[in-house]
């Protein structure tokens, strides 16, 4: 029969092995905090928050850049290169173009706005916010 010391050894010795587990769950890959908590600034800073919302979550017929349909095309979660090219030189020129025929907004380039460090911290927080 166990003991109750030796039990408590077990189940600390469980949780021990299991919490590493939950917070590698819960912390964006390759990020920080303090780089979430500057993209965020950043975010609100370079007027993303005017065309995709305080919360990434679209508006003005842009869309939302925290659903599954997002994160699938454009690969936010896995790609750090594809995305900060996308913020870094903005859409396409002809196909801005046809968008404003259509009256609708065109992703500008930020690349004299932000460095790529900073792109980076905003796809930081971009990743936080997405489901």
């Amino acid at each position: 029969m166990s003991s109750p010391k030796m039990i408590l050894v077990t189940v600390i010795m469980i949780v021990a092995a299991l919490l590493p587990m939950v917070v590698v769950a819960t912390v964006p890959p390759f990020s920080n905090y303090g780089r979430i908590a500057e993209g965020k600034k950043l975010w609100h800073q370079n007027g993303c928050i005017r065309c995709h919302g305080a919360n990434a979550a679209g508006g003005n017929a842009v869309p939302p850049l925290i659903n599954k349909n997002f994160r699938d095309t454009y690969k936010v979660m896995e790609s750090y290169n594809d995305t900060s090219f996308k913020i870094r030189e903005g859409s396409d020129p002809g196909w801005c173009a046809k968008k404003r025929y259509w009256d609708l907004p065109c992703m500008p380039s930020f690349k004299e706005h932000m460095t790529e460090d900073e792109i980076r911290m905003v796809i930081d927080f971009i990743r936080t916010l997405q489901k």
